[in-house]
């Protein structure tokens, strides 16, 4: 959904550049804690108990990394590094995300 500059919002684009994306923190609830997006190379990990950690990752240019690893494949050099199945679940959670946005209910994958 495109916002309009003027509007505020809880999750400002920046000011240089007002059609950048807005970027909202990601959070994923697993078993008893989550794991939440901080931003594109820091996550947090919270468990139940209060333990935390946090981890930083190198940022990376993920569709160039995407391209060279399909080129990789397609090649012989390396397998695709992400299954099927793994394509097939990474999906089904976005569906179920989103009907969960829908109902306001839980979605259970199987």
């Amino acid at each position: 959904m495109d916002q309009d500059s003027t509007q505020p919002s809880a999750f400002p684009r920046p000011r240089s550049n007002p059609k950048a994306p807005i970027h909202r923190p990601l959070q994923h609830r697993v078993g008893e804690g989550a794991v939440e997006a901080l931003d594109e190379t820091r996550t947090i990990i919270r468990l139940q108990g209060g333990k935390t950690e946090v981890r930083d990752f190198q940022k990376i240019d993920s569709v160039l990394a995407e391209m060279d690893a399909f080129a990789d494949a397609v090649a012989g050099v390396t397998p695709y590094p992400i299954t099927t199945e793994e394509m097939v679940n990474t999906i089904a959670s976005f569906e179920a995300v989103i009907q969960s946005i829908a109902t306001g209910s839980t979605v259970r994958l199987q």
